[in-house]
């Protein structure tokens, strides 16, 4: 799981979809759940939750493009959509999207909610 990008429960790691990658998602298939986002839920995702690390192993919010130029201004990507752009071509610029990935801390999301509720069926 952790080659994967999941280092703790309730992470959430973006991966290209290659034969690798989905045999390894079928040996954990019972522990994860996993699918093709769109790119709403993509973007929403980045921008709600998605963190950058720094040069110093900081973890800093999405929210400033000059800090993203910063880091990532060499491989094209100057802002927030340029990064969105580059996990979800993640085939046509590879470079783009292995550098996106090395600075992506890992998305935390929140935990499910087990059991249903009366009257909520």
């Amino acid at each position: 799981m952790n080659e994967l990008g999941l280092k703790e429960i309730n992470n959430c790691a973006f991966v290209m979809s290659t034969v690798e990658n989905l045999k390894k998602l079928l040996l954990i298939s019972d522990y994860v759940g996993y699918g093709l986002p769109s790119k709403k839920v993509l973007d929403d995702v980045i921008r709600k939750r998605g963190f950058l690390k720094t040069a110093t192993h900081k973890r800093i919010p999405i929210s400033n493009n000059v800090l993203i130029e910063e880091l990532l201004g060499t491989h094209g990507i100057i802002c927030i959509e340029d990064l969105i752009d580059a996990l979800w071509n993640c085939k046509k610029n590879q470079t783009a999207y292995e550098a996106v990935k090395q600075l992506l801390w890992p998305i935390q999301l929140s935990q499910l909610k087990e059991g249903i509720e009366e009257g909520n069926l």
